[in-house]
């Protein structure tokens, strides 16, 4: 689904900064109506995981899952006795709950005995 926006502008010059993709209609009375169509960048997303190939698994967590998670690590944070603690997993809960879509994390199983495991993380 797509936003738009109608601006009522009397020049183009404007308008070509603000998007690339422009509609315009001009009136009789020299007036140019502009809708710009804006797209979304983050969606609400799904969650699920696939299987890239055999040792790589793709991870998907929705935008809804993850605000449920940080409002969870928010109010937990507050319990945590160590105060440094209680600081990082109350400030992580906040970042998760303002999640603006949802997330992929690429897993291989072949870095995961090194330490690590985690590829690649992104939007969806």
């Amino acid at each position: 689904m797509k936003k738009f926006l109608v601006l009522m502008l009397s020049s183009l010059t404007l308008v070509s900064v603000i998007s690339p993709s422009i509609k315009t209609n001009s009136s009789s009375n020299n007036t140019l109506t502009t809708t710009v169509y804006a797209a979304r960048r983050y969606h609400e997303g799904k969650n699920g995981a696939r299987r890239i190939n055999w040792h790589t698994t793709r991870f998907y967590i929705k935008r809804s899952t993850l605000r449920h998670m940080g409002a969870g690590a928010t109010i937990a944070g507050t319990w945590i006795p160590k105060w440094w603690v209680m600081g990082i997993v109350s400030s992580s809960g906040y970042i998760l709950s303002n999640a603006p879509g949802g997330v992929y994390v690429d897993y291989d199983r072949l870095q995961s005995g090194f330490g690590g495991g985690i590829t690649k993380v992104g939007w969806q």
